[in-house]
């Protein structure tokens, strides 16, 4: 099997690291605008960006194992809820809340179950050597990475841009039975001005979603 070029590692390693920044930018913008809708994401991106920049590229990697998949559990746990959630107030159908929790599994899963896919020092050595050198089940890992690419292609093709990040339920609007009830205007958050505006642009949400989903994708192949 000819192997993964080394380049090929550093660039999603920094696309990794680009979409952390961008998810903290646009976490800003959400404080200094009161706008609660997608900070949830922001933050999951946020520590995904970091922890997957250490996969690829695994001399950047920092912080123990204990930490990376306690806050992974946690966010698997939020998503899980808000999806729930979500399913409750609008019916069933496919929360943007549920793709996140299946990428904050994926973060888990290459946790437990760390490979020598990454650049540098042992991926094994930086993340923590799993149970006897087990490996992630490759059907369970090409399931992921193809609900990743799908996921990525969909946002891509989607009129409703920024759903990735808040949803394709605005705001302001409630379900009541079939009927959808403006709710009033005190819940409507400012409008962003200038640079902030500029930041939360939704097509690049959508953005650093899809490059999140590719470089989880391509690293769930590479660990099998």
């Amino acid at each position: 099997m000819t192997p993964t070029p080394t380049y090929l590692y550093y660039m999603f390693a920094m696309a990794m690291l680009a979409v952390a920044a961008y998810s903290l930018a646009l976490l800003v913008v959400s404080i200094a605008f009161r706008r609660p809708s997608g900070w949830d994401v922001d933050i999951a991106h946020l520590a995904m960006g970091l922890s997957m920049a250490g996969m690829f590229i695994t001399d950047w990697a920092f912080g123990p194992n204990a930490m990376w998949q306690l806050i992974f559990m946690l966010l698997l746990a939020w998503f899980v809820v808000r999806s729930i959630q979500a399913m409750q107030l609008f019916g069933i159908h496919l929360s943007h809340y549920l793709i996140h929790a299946a990428m904050s599994f994926a973060m888990l899963l290459m946790y437990w179950f760390p490979a020598q896919s990454g650049h540098g020092t042992s991926a094994s050595m930086s993340m923590g050597t799993a149970a006897g050198g087990a490996r992630i089940e490759p059907g369970l890992s090409f399931l992921l990475a193809f609900l990743f690419f799908a996921s990525a292609v969909f946002t891509l093709a989607s009129p409703n841009k920024g759903a990735s990040h808040h949803g394709t339920h605005h705001r302001r609007y409630a379900l009541h039975g079939s009927t959808e009830v403006a709710v009033g205007p005190q819940d409507e958050p400012p409008p962003l001005t200038g640079a902030a505006q500029a930041v939360a642009a939704p097509w690049l949400e959508d953005a650093s979603h899809v490059v999140m989903c590719v470089g989880m994708g391509f690293m769930l192949i590479l660990m099998i």
